[in-house]
């Protein structure tokens, strides 16, 4: 365990946001992905791979090129306008988020009969405690240890087996023209590349102050992240598919799920299961809190670093502290999880294209980024994304009408 900790503490902020990304919503929407349509979503999560490694790659050369923060940039480069758009639009994704987030948390605690309130509250202890250490290098330990906890759904995948017509659910894509199905593409588009990653990793890349030599270590750690966060995604669809997909049943109440793990005679899943959740809950909460915090303070050119104290930054904790409160109040009048971590995947996917954009144009600006900019070959990669992202939302759109 002493060896696994000391390699994880070779990693830093492209590893954090990777696994970031398996949040509470992001398993949600796996598990819906497999109950409904099998293994068939296995391509799709391998092949978002792609653009999920160059978009926080292109971040994290952003961060690593100017030393500044993102909003900052945006401000020096784009009107007064565009940076007015961009600020409304993070702030409710970063509310959605929140929801989603809290959403899983009362979902994993609710197995052991936790009301949601004190569920929430100790969420809320815990997000508060966090960061005030005086120290990036501090919470970033400690994020990196919570990150553990999601390879719990590597375990829960080792134990079922797949059944023939599981397997062939792999090729076979007769509903790729369902609104069901397209739907479920978009929200698995939001539950890997969120909009609130490309800020949390450009503003944790500036603040534990990385330089041009770190690239290389912030660009293998990005990758190594990519693919394991697509692997857990894989874990959860492949598991679900076994489980659920054969009776093509969908109803994850707290009493339907723990009964088809006992049926399948795999009583301790639901512990496995509510630990990767509330990890993956608990670590995606807390990016996207810093990144919020960071972000804000930025716009308004306060203090924004985990390096100070409490009072040398009041805005940037307090806005970390009090984001929370108002997705605690959502999901309390609102306990209907599993819909709304869904849908919080789908908004995602509606809200990414703008700050994609944005990043999109300042890591290909040679006068931003100087000896760092894209290569012809990752800015074609990144274009392709930017309009995959734009067709999906419109098939989506087109298929409801």
């Amino acid at each position: 365990m002493n060896r696994v900790l000391k390699y994880l503490m070779m990693f830093g902020p492209g590893w954090i946001v990777m696994i970031a990304d398996v949040d509470s919503p992001s398993v949600v929407t796996a598990l819906a992905s497999g109950a409904s349509f099998g293994l068939s979503f296995i391509w799709i999560m391998l092949l978002l791979i792609i653009p999920l490694y160059f978009v926080q790659e292109s971040v994290a050369r952003i961060g690593i090129s100017t030393g500044r923060g993102f909003i900052q940039i945006v401000k020096e480069n784009f009107s007064s306008i565009q940076i007015k758009i961009l600020t409304v639009i993070f702030s409710i994704i970063n509310v959605i988020g929140f929801v989603g987030e809290f959403a899983g948390i009362a979902f994993a605690l609710s197995f052991f009969g936790i009301p949601i309130v004190v569920s929430l509250m100790v969420v809320i202890i815990f997000h508060t405690l966090l960061v005030i250490r005086g120290s990036y290098k501090k919470v970033e330990n400690t994020l990196l240890f919570i990150t553990l906890l999601l390879f719990a759904f590597f375990i829960i995948s080792f134990f079922v087996r797949p059944s023939d017509r599981i397997i062939e659910t792999m090729f076979s894509f007769r509903y790729i023209m369902t609104f069901g199905y397209i739907s479920l593409i978009v929200a698995n588009i939001g539950a890997v590349i969120m909009p609130w990653m490309i800020f949390y990793q450009e503003y944790a890349v500036t603040d534990k102050k990385l330089r041009r030599e770190d690239l290389r270590n912030e660009r293998r750690e990005t990758l190594i992240g990519a693919f394991i966060s697509q692997l857990l995604m894989i874990s959860i669809i492949y598991t679900s598919s076994i489980l659920f997909y054969p009776a093509r049943d969908f109803n994850i109440s707290i009493t339907n799920f723990v009964n088809v793990f006992n049926q399948a005679k795999l009583s301790f899943f639901p512990i496995l299961f509510s630990i990767g959740i509330i990890g993956a809950g608990f670590l995606s909460g807390v990016v996207i809190s810093l990144s919020s915090a960071w972000s804000m303070a930025d716009l308004l050119n306060l203090p924004a670093s985990l390096n100070l104290h409490v009072k040398k930054a009041k805005f940037f904790y307090g806005t970390y502290f009090l984001e929370i409160i108002p997705a605690s109040i959502i999901i309390l009048c609102y306990q209907r999880f599993i819909d709304v971590m869904v849908y919080a995947m789908i908004f995602n996917t509606i809200l990414l294209p703008i700050p994609l954009y944005y990043t999109i144009k300042i890591s290909s600006s040679e006068k931003i980024m100087k000896d760092m900019v894209n290569t012809k070959a990752r800015t074609y990669i990144l274009w392709t994304s930017f309009f995959a992202v734009i067709a999906s939302i419109i098939f989506m759109l087109m298929s409801m009408i």
